[in-house]
């Protein structure tokens, strides 16, 4: 239903108080359409005209009710109501046309002002970052941190390598992170860290590795492995060989199964022997790669953080060992033990007594020997922990 309102053309003749309604029933042709109306006055110049239902049909008889005015006078007033209503609703519909085209264009002019121009795409990196590391002085054999600054989640960062090698990378401490370790006899110089983001962005940082003093201190074999002898240190270089080459190539956790810091494996600490030392076995120098702690046997020894146990067997040289995959490459190996209290798929946490300390292998005493790995390469495990302090 829709409503006009009109000029009365011919006075009030009806004689209407204000507001009352008359109804009209208006035939238009001789075959089936008429329309009824209802005609409200309001007051002495205006009537309100209500369309109440519209037949097309065709019929030519004129009847109205409570009216006394001609037939043709009240079909041309009907004829003008409907030619008003219709030009009126047409300026209406124009114009909320035209109010919605204006609309959607200042949506579309706001939309386009909030979108970034191709030229600032060009010009304006997508992601702010940028690379730091830990610690500033780096040697052969040490491990450091790397970190990707500037607010950036994980899922921005493509790639992030170091010497043109992928390295993983997890949260730590609410920021991006990778381990790096750099191999003792790797060549002092620089090499390039580089992150390559989602958008294409790459940024590069320099890391300085410097040599390390490489102490050479004599060490004998025990009786229990054949002493002092041509043969046992022949013997003792080739097993040592043997032993190393089943323990790499460990499978590892793609992602890292960690969140806390890492801690040393005894309650208390002190080095004995320090990692990197070349040790003289007769015409070899073996180096030392691991530190060995003071600790009587039977101490127990504790996972330095937590992992997935891949390793618990007896070497002739490494004696009762266990190694932990704590994922993303990193391993940590208990060496000389006299008991191990874990096996093969176990997941250890944090501080977890994983054995006892003993002097099975090549020892001369009961000590442990802890030795870290990040992917395949053996590191400094006092400035690892140093790393998480």
């Amino acid at each position: 239903m829709f409503n006009v309102r009109v000029p009365l053309l011919y006075g009030n003749p009806y004689n209407n108080k204000r507001g009352a309604k008359q109804k009209l029933v208006i035939v238009l042709s001789q075959r089936r359409s008429y329309m009824v109306l209802h005609i409200s006055h309001v007051s002495g110049k205006f009537f309100v005209i209500q369309v109440i239902f519209i037949i097309v049909n065709y019929e030519t008889l004129i009847c109205h009710e409570f009216f006394n005015s001609p037939p043709q006078l009240m079909k041309n007033i009907v004829l003008i109501c409907l030619f008003i209503t219709i030009i009126f609703y047409g300026i209406v519909a124009a114009s909320l046309y035209k109010t919605s085209l204006s609309l959607s264009t200042a949506t579309v002019s706001l939309a386009d002002s909030l979108l970034p121009q191709k030229d600032a795409i060009k010009t304006i990196p997508r992601i702010a970052a940028s690379l730091s590391f830990t610690p500033a002085t780096i040697l052969q054999g040490d491990p450091f941190l790397v970190f990707v600054d500037g607010n950036v989640g994980i899922s921005f960062i493509k790639k992030l390598s170091f010497d043109g090698k992928k390295i993983g990378v997890f949260m730590y401490q609410n920021k991006p992170t990778a381990l790096v370790g750099i191999d003792l006899n790797k060549k002092p110089g620089s090499y390039e860290l580089a992150a390559e983001f989602s958008d294409g962005d790459i940024i590069r940082q320099s890391v300085v590795v410097g040599a390390r003093e490489k102490i050479e201190t004599p060490l004998g074999i025990p009786e229990k492995l054949g002493g002092n002898t041509k043969a046992s240190q022949d013997e003792l270089v080739a097993t040592l060989n043997e032993d190393n080459k089943s323990l790499a190539g460990i499978p590892t956790e793609d992602k890292a199964l960690w969140t806390d810091p890492f801690i040393p494996p005894l309650e208390k600490i002190f080095v004995t022997a320090p990692y990197g030392n070349s040790r003289k076995t007769g015409a070899y120098s073996i180096s030392h790669m691991g530190a060995d702690y003071r600790a009587f046997g039977g101490t127990e020894v504790m996972a330095v953080n937590r992992g997935v146990v891949r390793v618990t067997q007896t070497f002739r040289n490494h004696g009762e060992t266990i190694v932990i995959d704590h994922g993303q490459g990193v391993m940590s190996y208990y060496l000389h033990l006299s008991k191990i209290n874990v096996k093969v798929g176990d997941v250890v946490e944090r501080g977890q007594a994983i054995g006892l300390s003993g002097a099975t292998g090549y020892t001369f005493g009961a000590h442990l020997h802890l030795s870290m790995r990040i992917n395949d390469v053996s590191v400094d495990p006092v400035k690892f922990l140093k790393l998480f302090q």
